[in-house]
């Protein structure tokens, strides 16, 4: 479980995350909704010790892989020799599932960057997933993968917490739906 207590985090006066607590349990797959600016970032970055919170606790001893929206790769390697140095899984089968070319990084397009990023994120073993706007610029093929291999994850009795822009079809997640408004998670 990933239990968050008196959440609160600050930028100078603005209040982003108020006093939230919240407990994320194993085998769900949560997705946290929210207006442009909600906090749904922060509040992600907080459970991935990216940035501090100005109070509360949160369960700390849980392995959490997370996916940034915006984050950069090193751009002189190529796709494959990149995730071959961090996933010990046979790459050549998740690339070819993911569609993913091997070159340079710095060659390949949006969609096919944010591709490493989701396979980078999905097959490192960890107790919770936090996945921030990960299927921008992925074509619809490629979310139905995205989708198979969150619900591989869920089955192995994990936690992972997604924010999404995109409107897919989210029967087969089954997730739980939760709203970031004020500062605090709502249930839907």
């Amino acid at each position: 479980m990933l239990e968050i207590k008196n959440l609160t985090k600050k930028y100078a006066k603005n209040v982003v995350i108020d006093n939230l607590s919240y407990k994320f349990i194993e085998g769900n797959i949560y997705i946290i909704k929210g207006e442009n600016g909600s906090g749904k970032s922060t509040l992600f970055k907080i459970l991935a010790g990216i940035i501090n919170k100005n109070n509360g606790y949160i369960s700390s001893n849980l392995r959490i892989n997370f996916l940034p929206e915006r984050y950069a790769l090193p751009e002189l390697i190529s796709s494959k020799n990149f995730l071959n140095n961090i996933i010990d899984n046979n790459i050549s089968i998740i690339m070819e599932k993911y569609q993913l070319k091997n070159k340079l990084i710095f060659s390949l397009s949006k969609g096919n960057i944010q591709k490493i990023g989701i396979i980078k994120t999905l097959y490192m073993d960890a107790d919770v997933y936090i996945l921030d706007e990960c299927l921008d610029g992925i074509d619809k093929e490629i979310k139905e993968v995205v989708i198979s291999d969150l619900l591989r994850i869920k089955n192995d009795n994990k936690i992972i917490i997604l924010s999404l822009h995109e409107n897919i079809d989210l029967n087969k997640l089954m997730p739980k739906i939760l709203f970031l408004r004020d500062g605090k998670l709502y249930e839907n």
